[in-house]
């Protein structure tokens, strides 16, 4: 920050009755500079723009992802088969959802936006003791009607000015324990959630590690190798295998459950597809038969 330029006037101030009024007003113009450079230093800070391209951004990923499912959901069936041989609509919308979430977490840890409301707050509250100071030194100062003020004046004036300072140094102090109190808030929940991740992980993993969880699927296409370049295969919306020549695909592992199972090719030259619903029981194999259906309309 700037150095006050009152500030080495102060050491020399001078209460003799000639001296009295600049005195004063050096007094009066020092606590003043003081509180503007506050309010200026708040106001000067960057936090407001940055939170509100986050939160924009956040809101436009957010909206994106939920709307990339419906996208492919509504397109007609054959656009939605040659689109998902070249992009992954579904996975672009998980995508989209999982920035939205970590760029609000970023805001979120980093304080962005609570920080640009904590400067508010303090600019608000030093401004409005600058207003009080003010008002109070010019009811104390039109008492004195034209004749230097006696010393219990000047006490008064002086005080007026000290509680001023105080109350500006309060509202800086507030808002630091804010911070402070706010920062290690967010540190300790950010590691608690990162060990509970961790742990998370772990789990994953031994659980992943143990085969009883999974299970294969033989999927037989009873038409396959009538397909034009063999048959692409997708399970629960995400593409596995392509180009699959004759009528046979394996996938493993595959996790116990139930799961979509999705087969997409063009049958002299028009768009063919069948699904099922299959059934994956821990350790076995399940063998679905699916039947590729030529589209009615070439042109869906």
């Amino acid at each position: 920050m700037t150095k006050n330029p009152h500030c080495e006037s102060l050491s020399g101030l001078s209460w003799k009755p000639s001296d009295t009024e600049r005195s004063l007003q050096t007094l009066r113009e020092y606590a003043e500079w003081e509180a503007r450079r506050q309010v200026d230093w708040y106001h000067s800070r960057k936090p407001a723009a940055l939170s509100s391209r986050l939160r924009l951004a956040a809101i436009l990923f957010g909206a994106l992802g939920g709307l990339l499912p419906l996208l492919k959901a509504t397109l007609p069936s054959g656009a939605a088969t040659a689109l998902s041989r070249y992009a992954g609509i579904s996975e672009a919308g998980y995508l989209s959802l999982a920035l939205a979430v970590a760029i609000f977490q970023l805001d979120r840890y980093f304080g962005i936006s609570t920080t640009w409301m904590r400067y508010v707050t303090a600019a608000s509250a030093v401004e409005k003791s600058l207003e009080e100071y003010r008002m109070e030194w010019a009811n104390l100062t039109s008492q004195l009607q034209g004749v230097p003020p006696t010393a219990s004046q000047i006490h008064q004036l002086i005080g007026c000015t000290t509680n001023f300072s105080l109350a500006v140094k309060s509202h800086v102090e507030q808002e630091t324990k804010a911070w402070l109190i706010e920062f290690q808030s967010n540190l300790a929940q950010l590691d608690g959630e990162m060990k509970a991740r961790a742990h998370e992980v772990k789990d994953q993993v031994q659980s992943a590690s143990q085969p009883g969880n999974f299970g294969a699927i033989s999927l037989t296409v009873s038409n396959g190798t009538a397909a034009d370049g063999g048959f692409d295969v997708e399970l629960n919306g995400n593409r596995v295998e392509g180009k699959i020549i004759g009528g046979k695909c394996g996938i493993c592992p595959v996790a116990a459950g139930l799961h979509r199972v999705r087969v997409m090719a063009t049958i002299g030259g028009r768009p063919a597809a069948a699904s099922d619903v299959v059934e994956v029981s821990a350790g076995a194999i399940a063998r679905p038969t699916l039947e590729l259906a030529i589209s009615e309309n070439p042109e869906k």
